[in-house]
């Protein structure tokens, strides 16, 4: 149940992938316990990225237990100038360990499985340091 992304008139889509949060298990077990009392509750740790000629989104995915699908539950706009760091780390079982800093200080780490071994993150590293 993800939404449509809507872009801008004169942005086209460059590339997009999932990627998640490495999650603590002290955070596993406080949203279990948070289970039993209201079970709804969940962890939102993936993100989906996607990359336009213009701008980089960030939307955070909440999985919806009543409808066994993910839900948007925000997204981030990021102009391409505003991507301070968007480096990508190859870990040695193939996946894509993502650092993204905008110049306003925000941060998030993100991993990419990469099993497609498409190495997505790695391709969009390139464009954004590009530009």
């Amino acid at each position: 149940m993800e939404n449509n992304l809507e872009l801008e008139e004169s942005e086209h889509l460059v590339a997009s992938f999932i990627g998640h949060t490495q999650v603590k298990k002290s955070t596993i077990a406080k949203s279990a316990l948070l289970n039993l009392i209201c079970p709804i509750a969940g962890i939102c740790n993936r993100y989906k990225l996607t990359i336009t000629n213009k701008n980089l989104y960030i939307e955070q995915l909440s999985y919806v237990v009543w409808g066994g699908l993910y839900d948007t539950v925000h997204t981030d706009k990021f102009d391409l100038d505003d991507i301070k760091i968007f480096d990508v780390t190859m870990t040695e079982d193939n996946q894509e360990l993502i650092k993204i800093v905008s110049v306003k200080g925000k941060e998030l780490e993100l991993i990419n499985s990469n099993s497609k071994n498409t190495n997505i993150a790695s391709e969009i590293s390139k464009i954004l340091n590009k530009h």
